[in-house]
């Protein structure tokens, strides 16, 4: 059988032999990779998006397990067997690998009975950071979050006025953003976990180092962080307050027709006012509740019969008797605190303008809707203008013509050229600068023309001056070359 196919394959040609050689050669490798194909074991994700730091503790902790694992995405993405992802996964979790830096209260699972006070403080405050980082990264949109806490020590010769801060930095994934309202969840998450801390006191930067929290809580009682976050609240309000007048005018006068605008004067301050009220008890007279009633009695002897006087009880002595009434009352007392936060309306200006005029009695109950829909208030100061875009286009032609007769007297600024009287006596009123330059227009005119025609005859004269015939030409040109050829000694050319 070999002996027949050698036989076979030596009477093919060159070529032929290269051709099958070619194949098996393919074949086998074909073979050999297919078959390393379905050997060779499929890796999974491990962990992706890893730090640098995140991802050389783990591999640390898979070469101690001794699992084959491999990297990927410049070293942020750990590839395991597919059998053993989710097993080494959970092992790596109850050896308590710290991914991304942060520990929690696992901190404390292995602690030390002979650690100081200091260290301790330490160590909570470092799971405690390690726990919000955490919770914060749960959120879609971040990808990384560091949190320092500033928090006071608490004692009894320590004050107790201090409050805590806290600073966030965090990290977005690629193309997420956060929005205000998760900012402001973030401050208030913070807060509510850590003691001696205001939401106000929080502050969130990103990976660029740009502050997040634009402005502070309102409920913690602080006016707004900066004059951005100010002039947001203006225009929200005033949309706000757009919107609800535009429903109404709508509907009164057609959809999109009127034009009506806000503007919304905001108290940015915040108020704290603290009210003291006496109360006195009732039914006693308006004195209050009786605490406490001391009576003190006291006798006084004098002499009543004058010196020398015969009576026959000349000892005795007049007496007198005197009382003290002390009763002390109790009051009661109220205290009212009362705060206002930042953002309240000061004055409210309604300006509304109709296409179209209306009656004066369905344009007075148009301004008595509107002004209802916006909450108008005439105690503060609100204040609300109606008018139809005739009435405007009459006021400006009104103003006009009111403007015309003063165009006589020569405007701010004008020439003393401007002021030329016309001619006719001692009545002659100043020309204006339109009417001096349609009188300097023809004459201004005839100048420039006749300048033109100057300037061409000059230029033409030039030209024929200058211009020569052929046979002049030819003649200057032999003058030219007999003045310029040598001359012989003898004076002779």
């Amino acid at each position: 059988m070999l002996e027949k196919i050698r036989q076979q394959t030596l009477a093919l040609g060159a070529l032929a032999r290269v051709a099958v050689a070619a194949m098996l050669f393919l074949l086998l490798a074909g073979a050999v990779a297919l078959a390393w194909r379905l050997m060779a074991p499929e890796y999974q994700v491990l962990f992706s998006e890893l730090d640098a730091q995140d991802a050389s503790a783990i591999i640390s902790e898979l070469e101690r397990m001794k699992v084959m694992h491999r990297l990927q995405d410049e070293g942020r993405t750990i590839l395991v067997e597919s059998h053993d992802v989710y097993p080494v996964r959970l092992k790596l979790m109850s050896k308590g690998v710290n991914l991304r830096g942060t520990v929690g209260f696992e901190l404390f699972s292995d602690s030390d009975f002979g650690m100081t006070e200091f260290a301790q403080k330490i160590n909570y405050q470092r799971a405690m950071q390690g726990e919000l980082a955490r919770t914060i990264m749960a959120l879609e949109e971040v990808r990384a979050a560091r949190v320092h806490l500033v928090i006071p020590d608490s004692g009894l010769l320590r004050r107790g006025d201090s409050h805590g801060k806290a600073s966030i930095t965090i990290t977005t994934r690629p193309g997420r953003q956060l929005q205000p309202a998760q900012v402001l969840g973030i401050q208030r998450l913070v807060a509510a976990a850590v003691p001696q801390i205001e939401p106000a006191a929080v502050t969130i930067l990103d990976n660029r180092g740009v502050a997040l929290n634009a402005a502070a809580d309102a409920d913690s009682g602080t006016a707004l962080a900066g004059g951005d976050a100010r002039l947001d609240i203006k225009r929200q309000t005033e949309a706000y307050f757009i919107e609800k007048a535009g429903k109404v005018l709508d509907r009164a006068v057609g959809p999109g027709r009127a034009i009506v605008t806000v503007d919304a004067l905001l108290n940015h301050e915040a108020l704290k006012v603290t009210q003291e009220q006496v109360l006195v008890a009732a039914g006693n007279g308006g004195e209050g509740a009786v605490v406490r009633s001391k009576q003190t009695s006291q006798s006084e002897g004098r002499p009543r019969a004058a010196a020398g006087a015969q009576t026959s009880d000349a000892g005795a002595a007049a007496r007198s008797d005197s009382s003290i009434n002390e009763v002390e009352f109790q009051h009661g007392k109220r205290i009212e605190q009362i705060v206002t936060a930042p953002g309240a309306i000061r004055r409210l200006s309604v300006g509304v303008v109709l296409p179209e005029t209306l009656p004066p009695a369905r344009a007075q109950k148009l301004t008595e809707v509107v002004s209802m829909a916006v909450g108008l208030n005439q105690a503060r100061g609100d204040a609300i203008a109606v008018y139809s875009l005739e009435t405007l286009a009459g006021a400006r032609h009104e103003s006009q013509a009111a403007e015309a007769p003063a165009t006589d007297a020569p405007p701010a600024g004008t020439d003393a050229f401007a002021r030329i009287a016309r001619p006719g006596g001692a009545g002659a009123t100043p020309v204006s600068r339109d009417e001096l330059g349609h009188a300097y227009a023809l004459p201004a005119a005839l100048l420039i023309l006749a300048l033109s025609l100057a300037m061409l005859f000059l230029r033409r004269r030039r030209a024929d001056a200058v211009r020569l015939s052929d046979s002049e030409r030819v003649r200057m040109l032999h003058e030219l070359q007999e003045w310029l050829a040598p001359r012989s000694p003898g004076g002779m050319r």
